[in-house]
C-alpha cells in the first residue's frame, strides 16, 4: 500500500478504483511517480527475473 492512496471500498468497482487512485492528479498530490515506485519495488525485481 502507498500512504495517501485510499483502500478500495466494499462492493466498489475495482476498475474504477484503479483509474481513480492511479491518475496523474493523484501522483501530483502525493508527489510520487507511480512508475518509478514500481521500478524500485521487490515485485518489479521478481517479475523482471521471470
Amino acid at each position: 500500500a502507498i500512504h495517501g492512496v485510499p483502500k478500495i471500498k466494499e462492493k466498489y468497482n475495482p476498475a474504477t478504483w484503479m483509474l481513480e487512485v492511479s491518475s496523474a492528479a493523484v501522483e501530483v498530490r502525493l508527489g510520487m511517480d507511480f512508475a518509478e515506485h514500481y521500478k524500485c519495488s521487490s515485485l518489479y525485481q521478481y517479475v523482471k527475473c521471470q
